[in-house]
């Protein structure tokens, strides 16, 4: 085992190969880095085991490194600093059958990268961290003949910004009591699709579930994926058109909306059951589009309104769990613009708003009760 301390345990250089290591950091340090001027490195069957004295710095960082980096078997263990942080980095790199381990930080980050990503067999598991975390990294390719899997604890699974996943397949995220979100995906380019979710957020008003600007992603109705959130919303999707979002329980208690839709187009969404409870704002708010939207959960009380359809222009819409408003400003239901759609609400309906509006229907459609 390598040790060093209060500096990086190895430091790479251009075309080298690093083979067969264990490397324990400490100190300031941190365990392989390689600096911009570093061309093409290349590290096989290293385990980086951060014990003893903790080092301040990941486990393996690349920080402006060009040409082909090959990366595989690798698997790294901090407490305190990312596990595999890729920053301004340029060409390609390639991981083949990483895993990391984090308490405290991110797993995999990487920041300002360009050019091209591709990683197989992928496993992660954080505490306090966020699993994977990518901001304006380029193409990042998950490949779908490997497995990718993410778990983390009072952290974000997922975070990708600006990135493009074409093809990418995850295979499994499990998040745990996060107050920041589970899976978030904003101006995200290519098909993606995310195969098994069990996301649960304890507080905080970030969503369990997150699409901006996303584009075609895909839940898979063959896969197993569960939403609770308690403080903010179960789903908030909006301006990604053409994804098809297959759920099982979508559940949300409390926080301004439990399912924010806007902007889905003809993409489609299912949740096969759940609950929507205690919302200050709306409970089930679909704006616009023309794909099937089910939820078969139920919608309960809260401060603000149960139901809210505004601008569909076709497509089918179902409700079918039962439907629950008390006496509050904010009215019950409301079904306004949806010239061409069909909405129906299958379940038990019992409204008793007070003053306000208990049922609106108007400007067009079918409405079924």
């Amino acid at each position: 085992v390598l040790t060093a301390s209060d500096k990086d345990v190895v430091t790479l250089a251009s075309n080298v190969s690093v083979t067969g290591l264990g490397i324990d950091p400490s100190g300031s340090g941190g365990g392989l880095k390689g600096a911009a001027g570093v061309n093409s490195p290349t590290i096989n069957d290293v385990i980086v085991n951060d014990t003893g004295t903790l080092g301040a710095n990941p486990g393996l960082e690349l920080a402006g490194t060009a040409g082909t980096t090959n990366i595989s078997d690798l698997g790294v263990t901090t407490d305190g600093a990312a596990g595999v942080k890729v920053t301004g980095a340029t060409g390609t790199t390639n991981f083949s059958d990483l895993s990391v381990t984090t308490h405290g930080a991110a797993g995999v980050e990487f920041t300002g990268t360009t050019g091209t990503t591709n990683i197989s067999n992928l496993s992660v598991t954080t505490d306090q961290g966020t699993g994977v975390k990518l901001t304006n990294a380029g193409t990042v390719v998950f490949a779908s003949s490997g497995t990718v899997s993410i778990v983390t604890t009072q952290a974000a699974g997922l975070d990708v910004t600006g990135t493009d996943l074409t093809n990418s397949e995850f295979d499994s995220i499990t998040v745990t009591g996060s107050g920041n979100g589970g899976v978030s995906l904003t101006d995200v380019t290519g098909p993606t699709g995310l195969r098994d979710l069990a996301l649960t957020t304890t507080g905080g008003t970030a969503p369990a579930f997150s699409m901006s600007n996303a584009g075609s992603v895909t839940v898979p109705a063959a896969g197993t994926a569960t939403l609770s959130a308690t403080g903010g919303p179960a789903v908030s999707v909006t301006g990604s058109s053409g994804a098809s979002l297959a759920f099982d329980n979508v559940s949300a208690s409390g926080g301004a909306k439990g399912i924010n839709i806007a902007g889905l187009g003809t993409g489609t969404f299912s949740a096969t059951g759940g609950s929507l409870t205690g919302a200050t704002g709306i409970a089930f708010d679909l704006d616009g589009g023309s794909g099937t939207v089910d939820y078969a959960g139920s919608i309960g009380n809260g401060t603000g309104a149960s139901v809210e359809i505004t601008g569909r222009t076709g497509g089918v819409v179902t409700l079918s769990g039962g439907i629950t408003d008390g006496a509050d400003a904010a009215g019950g239901i409301s079904l306004t613009g949806n010239t061409g759609a069909t909405i129906t609400l299958s379940g038990t309906v019992e409204l008793s708003t007070g003053s306000s509006s208990a049922f609106v229907a108007t400007g067009g459609g079918t409405v079924n009760v």
